[in-house]
């Protein structure tokens, strides 16, 4: 999987930061049948985890 499109602030925060703590926050619906997980950095952005691109 490729992710394209990652915010510039967390794409800084991350390069900066090589050992960056993630941590599971949950899953957003996005229809009946699919979820997307969401992960969290250590300075509370939060990044949606695509299975698939749209």
């Amino acid at each position: 999987m490729q992710i394209k499109s990652i915010p510039n602030r967390i794409k800084k925060f991350v390069m900066l930061n090589k050992k960056v703590d993630l941590r599971h926050v949950g899953f957003k619906k996005i229809n009946s049948k699919k979820k997307i997980v969401i992960i969290e950095l250590s300075n509370r952005y939060r990044v949606w985890i695509l299975r698939k691109e749209i």
